[in-house]
Protein backbone atom coordinates (compact mmCIF):
# COMPACT_ATOMS: atom_id res chain seq x y z
CA UNK A 1 0.00 0.00 0.00
CA UNK A 2 1.16 3.06 -0.89
CA UNK A 3 -0.05 5.83 1.77
CA UNK A 4 0.17 9.78 0.41
CA UNK A 5 2.34 12.06 2.34
CA UNK A 6 0.53 15.62 2.61
CA UNK A 7 2.53 18.56 1.76
CA UNK A 8 2.54 21.13 3.84
CA UNK A 9 0.23 23.80 3.23
CA UNK A 10 1.63 27.08 1.99
CA UNK A 11 0.76 30.42 3.24
CA UNK A 12 0.29 33.02 0.92
CA UNK A 13 0.35 35.52 3.40
CA UNK A 14 3.95 34.92 4.31
CA UNK A 15 5.26 34.74 0.85
CA UNK A 16 6.44 38.34 -0.21
CA UNK A 17 4.88 39.68 -2.86
CA UNK A 18 6.96 40.73 -5.85
CA UNK A 19 6.36 43.24 -7.76
CA UNK A 20 7.12 43.47 -11.70
CA UNK A 21 9.95 45.43 -12.58
CA UNK A 22 9.17 48.89 -13.97
CA UNK A 23 10.59 48.46 -17.44
CA UNK A 24 12.62 52.04 -17.35
CA UNK A 25 12.43 54.67 -20.24
CA UNK A 26 16.07 53.73 -22.76
CA UNK A 27 16.75 56.45 -24.37
CA UNK A 28 18.90 55.69 -27.67
CA UNK A 29 22.47 56.05 -28.34
CA UNK A 30 22.63 58.04 -31.75
CA UNK A 31 25.18 57.23 -34.53
CA UNK A 32 25.29 60.71 -35.87
CA UNK A 33 23.54 63.68 -35.80
CA UNK A 34 21.55 63.69 -38.65
CA UNK A 35 20.12 60.29 -37.52
CA UNK A 36 19.29 61.88 -33.97
CA UNK A 37 17.48 64.34 -36.02
CA UNK A 38 15.40 61.98 -38.00
CA UNK A 39 14.49 60.24 -35.02
CA UNK A 40 13.73 63.11 -33.19
CA UNK A 41 11.83 64.96 -35.21
CA UNK A 42 13.72 67.86 -34.88
CA UNK A 43 16.51 70.00 -37.55
CA UNK A 44 19.79 69.51 -37.95
CA UNK A 45 20.49 72.63 -36.59
CA UNK A 46 19.00 72.68 -33.51
CA UNK A 47 21.05 69.67 -32.71
CA UNK A 48 24.42 71.49 -33.71
CA UNK A 49 22.85 74.12 -31.72
CA UNK A 50 23.03 72.05 -28.47
CA UNK A 51 26.37 71.05 -29.54
CA UNK A 52 27.78 74.45 -29.56
CA UNK A 53 26.01 75.57 -26.24
CA UNK A 54 28.02 72.66 -25.27
CA UNK A 55 26.02 69.74 -24.75
CA UNK A 56 27.68 66.70 -23.30
CA UNK A 57 25.70 63.96 -25.56
CA UNK A 58 28.29 64.05 -28.00
CA UNK A 59 30.74 61.69 -28.13
CA UNK A 60 34.08 61.42 -29.87
CA UNK A 61 33.13 59.32 -32.34
CA UNK A 62 29.98 61.47 -33.53
CA UNK A 63 27.61 59.50 -31.84
CA UNK A 64 24.83 61.46 -29.94
CA UNK A 65 23.75 59.89 -26.51
CA UNK A 66 19.78 61.00 -26.35
CA UNK A 67 19.66 60.71 -22.68
CA UNK A 68 21.64 63.59 -22.16
CA UNK A 69 20.57 65.50 -25.39
CA UNK A 70 16.98 65.24 -25.07
CA UNK A 71 16.61 66.95 -22.13
CA UNK A 72 19.64 69.19 -22.94
CA UNK A 73 17.15 70.40 -25.72
CA UNK A 74 13.60 71.02 -23.85
CA UNK A 75 15.69 73.03 -21.23
CA UNK A 76 17.54 74.88 -23.80
CA UNK A 77 13.36 75.42 -25.96
CA UNK A 78 12.02 76.29 -22.53
CA UNK A 79 15.14 78.78 -21.91
CA UNK A 80 14.69 80.82 -25.17
CA UNK A 81 16.68 82.34 -27.03
CA UNK A 82 16.82 85.61 -28.96
CA UNK A 83 16.44 84.03 -32.48
CA UNK A 84 13.50 85.27 -34.79
CA UNK A 85 10.99 82.95 -34.43
CA UNK A 86 11.09 79.56 -36.48
CA UNK A 87 14.91 79.76 -37.10
CA UNK A 88 17.08 77.60 -34.65
CA UNK A 89 20.84 79.10 -35.47
CA UNK A 90 22.08 82.30 -36.68
CA UNK A 91 23.56 80.06 -39.90
CA UNK A 92 20.11 79.81 -40.71
CA UNK A 93 18.74 83.64 -40.33
CA UNK A 94 21.85 84.12 -42.77
CA UNK A 95 20.57 82.05 -45.10
CA UNK A 96 17.48 82.99 -45.11
CA UNK A 97 18.36 86.62 -45.25
CA UNK A 98 20.50 85.70 -48.30
CA UNK A 99 17.34 83.78 -50.27
CA UNK A 100 15.17 86.95 -49.95
CA UNK A 101 18.29 88.92 -50.90
CA UNK A 102 18.74 86.55 -54.40
CA UNK A 103 14.95 86.94 -55.14
CA UNK A 104 14.88 90.68 -54.60
CA UNK A 105 17.57 91.11 -56.75
CA UNK A 106 16.18 88.49 -59.28
CA UNK A 107 13.15 90.63 -59.82
CA UNK A 108 15.22 93.27 -60.09
CA UNK A 109 16.86 91.96 -63.16
CA UNK A 110 13.60 90.26 -64.39
CA UNK A 111 12.52 94.32 -64.46
CA UNK A 112 9.17 92.92 -62.15
CA UNK A 113 10.08 95.54 -59.50
CA UNK A 114 11.99 98.25 -58.93
CA UNK A 115 14.24 99.80 -55.73
CA UNK A 116 11.87 102.57 -53.80
CA UNK A 117 13.92 105.03 -53.97
CA UNK A 118 13.75 105.27 -57.92
CA UNK A 119 10.33 104.87 -57.70
CA UNK A 120 9.48 107.94 -55.79
CA UNK A 121 11.86 109.62 -57.92
CA UNK A 122 10.46 109.16 -60.60
CA UNK A 123 6.54 109.69 -58.79
CA UNK A 124 8.66 113.31 -57.52
CA UNK A 125 9.49 114.02 -61.02
CA UNK A 126 5.77 113.40 -62.25
CA UNK A 127 4.23 115.55 -59.66
CA UNK A 128 6.89 118.70 -60.07
CA UNK A 129 5.91 118.28 -63.99
CA UNK A 130 2.09 118.23 -62.83
CA UNK A 131 2.80 121.26 -60.50
CA UNK A 132 4.55 122.94 -63.09
CA UNK A 133 2.09 122.90 -65.94
CA UNK A 134 -0.75 124.28 -62.98
CA UNK A 135 1.71 126.80 -62.28
CA UNK A 136 2.13 127.81 -66.13
CA UNK A 137 -2.08 127.82 -66.84
CA UNK A 138 -2.26 129.98 -63.63
CA UNK A 139 -0.17 132.30 -65.34
CA UNK A 140 -1.15 132.48 -68.93
CA UNK A 141 -4.66 131.52 -68.72
CA UNK A 142 -6.44 134.34 -67.07
CA UNK A 143 -4.96 137.16 -69.78
CA UNK A 144 -5.61 134.92 -72.61
CA UNK A 145 -9.19 134.73 -71.72
CA UNK A 146 -10.06 138.19 -70.20
CA UNK A 147 -13.34 139.97 -72.08
CA UNK A 148 -14.28 136.65 -73.73
CA UNK A 149 -17.65 135.01 -73.55
CA UNK A 150 -18.40 131.37 -71.14
CA UNK A 151 -18.59 129.17 -74.40
CA UNK A 152 -14.84 130.43 -75.60
CA UNK A 153 -13.50 129.97 -71.87
CA UNK A 154 -15.09 126.93 -71.62
CA UNK A 155 -13.42 125.38 -74.48
CA UNK A 156 -9.91 127.02 -73.67
CA UNK A 157 -9.79 125.54 -69.88
CA UNK A 158 -10.54 122.24 -71.56
CA UNK A 159 -7.97 122.52 -74.55
CA UNK A 160 -5.26 123.64 -71.97
CA UNK A 161 -6.18 120.15 -69.46
CA UNK A 162 -6.01 117.43 -72.20
CA UNK A 163 -2.87 119.76 -73.07
CA UNK A 164 -1.54 119.09 -69.61
CA UNK A 165 -2.65 115.52 -69.15
CA UNK A 166 -1.04 114.74 -72.66
CA UNK A 167 2.22 115.84 -71.17
CA UNK A 168 1.66 114.77 -67.63
CA UNK A 169 0.68 111.16 -69.05
CA UNK A 170 4.43 110.26 -70.61
CA UNK A 171 5.86 110.73 -67.22
CA UNK A 172 3.39 108.87 -65.22
CA UNK A 173 3.61 105.92 -66.97
CA UNK A 174 7.47 105.81 -67.29
CA UNK A 175 7.40 105.57 -63.38
CA UNK A 176 8.84 101.85 -62.59
CA UNK A 177 10.50 101.90 -66.10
Amino acid sequence: MTTKTAKAPTNASRTPKVEPEKTRCVFPLFDSINNAAGVLHCSVALIKAAKLKGCKAFTSNNRVDGAILIPFLFEMLASGSDLPEGFASWKEVLESEKAKREAIKRQQDEKSTMPTSDACRQAAEAMAAEYAEDVRMANELPPAIAGQDAVTIHKRLIGWVETKWKSIRAKYHAIGQ
